[in-house]
């Protein structure tokens, strides 16, 4: 069909295609209008992605030596050696069994450490850089557990804890440090109690340790001989775990709160006077040694989700976390 045959159509189709174009035309301009006087959109922009707090590391505060610890990081308790600001970590023993309890001599050159490796606690010497960790000489062999090592200060003698002669108690021995009189040590202490954790004044004199009366626990003081056992505190909760300053001025220990079920860090004068707490935490803490110079304490604590290794001032302030293992790390002893 031709459109010149038919002019009426023609002219209708001519009419259509401009009204057509009229309403594209006036589409894209009302469209291009209102692009630019719409209110634009609210952009949403997106939180960052949560990073978790980075650790506690201890370089505002000038940690220097070595501290060995035990951890169960490898499945069972073995000692470790770390530097006091948390760096080049060694692994001093490697047995099956558990292997728990490191103490410094005082020279710093060997650990006194406790093992059940030959069947039950028993106390055992290696040397200080873990040459001799795989076949450590051994201490004291009883059936009996003998456990709590404490090197006297010029490092002749090793106080510890042991049932030897009753099962149902412990009490506190001495023995020479090169284990000579292990099978027949001198007894100390001799009551119907538990007599634990025996700690040497700097001096050599005397030795504080705890006394657990099967209800209570205190803390005395006693000659290095075992005689004139005085009572250092006399609180109602339980206070264990002593620890002599450097310049024997200080005791510092674990306090018990029987309500919370907590234990926090006190100090007091050599003497059991001026008792002040040092930490106010919901969390369990035991101090473990002092640093050389006595300016700060390493201290095991849990307020991390479980026992890690810490260090803080004498004072108590400026606590930081030396360990960050997701298994358990304790007892961090300082090497003289």
């Amino acid at each position: 069909m031709r459109l010149q045959k038919h002019p009426k159509l023609a002219a209708a189709l001519v009419v259509a295609l401009v009204i057509l174009n009229c309403a594209v035309f006036y589409g894209i301009i009302k469209t291009s209008t209102d692009a630019v006087n719409r209110k634009p959109l609210i952009t949403i922009t997106p939180l960052p992605v949560p990073t978790s707090t980075p650790p506690i590391t201890p370089t505002h505060i000038p940690l220097v030596g070595k501290i060995a610890f035990e951890s169960f990081r490898d499945g069972n308790d073995e000692i470790y050696l770390m530097n006091a600001d948390a760096t080049d970590l060694v692994r001093l023993t490697n047995n099956p069994a558990d292997d728990f309890n490191p103490v410094w001599s005082p020279n710093g050159e060997r650990i006194a450490f406790v093992s059940n490796r030959d069947g039950n606690d028993e106390i055992y010497i290696m040397n200080g850089n873990g040459s001799s960790g795989n076949n450590p000489l051994r201490l004291t062999n009883s059936p009996a557990s003998d456990v709590r090592p404490a090197w006297s200060p010029d490092g002749q003698k090793i106080a510890f804890v042991s049932n030897r002669e009753n099962t149902e108690n412990f009490n506190i021995y001495v023995m020479n440090a090169d284990g000579s009189d292990a099978n027949t040590p001198t007894r100390l202490t001799d009551t119907p109690n538990n007599d634990l954790a025996p700690a040497w004044s700097p001096d050599g004199t005397k030795i504080v340790y705890q006394f657990d009366d099967h209800g209570n626990d205190d803390l005395y003081v006693m000659n290095a001989d075992g005689t004139n056992s005085v009572r250092l505190t006399h609180g109602e909760d339980d206070e264990s775990l002593p620890l002599w300053s450097p310049d024997g001025k200080k005791i510092m220990f674990v306090g018990y709160h029987d309500k919370n079920k907590i234990d926090d860090l006190y100090i007091m004068d050599a003497d059991g006077s001026n008792v002040a707490q040092m930490t106010f935490d919901l969390f369990h803490e035991v101090p473990r040694s002092w640093s050389p110079d006595g300016k700060y304490v390493t201290f095991e604590s849990d307020r991390s989700g479980n026992f890690d290794i810490w260090v803080m001032n004498a004072d108590g302030t400026n606590r930081i976390q030396l360990s960050f293992d997701e298994r358990i790390d304790r007892y961090p002893v300082w090497k003289p």
